[in-house]
């Protein structure tokens, strides 16, 4: 994983309820890396990748149920 996709990770670790934006690559990269899963404070959550135009994704936390 490079750099900027350790850090997106990082920050929607530590804040579940936040969200960023990447590019499409980094955004696919992360998403076949964690499977669309990540464990956050001690729960599992969903990664959610929403398009929002020229490439650009916004990624979120879905708690899972």
């Amino acid at each position: 994983m490079t750099p900027e996709q350790n850090r997106v990770l990082n920050f929607l670790a530590s804040m579940p309820n936040g969200h960023t934006t990447l590019k499409r690559d980094d955004a696919a990269a992360i998403l076949l890396e964690t499977g669309g899963n990540l464990l956050a404070c001690g729960r599992l959550y969903n990664i959610v990748a929403k398009p929002i135009g020229a490439g650009i994704y916004r990624l979120s936390l879905e708690p899972t149920r």
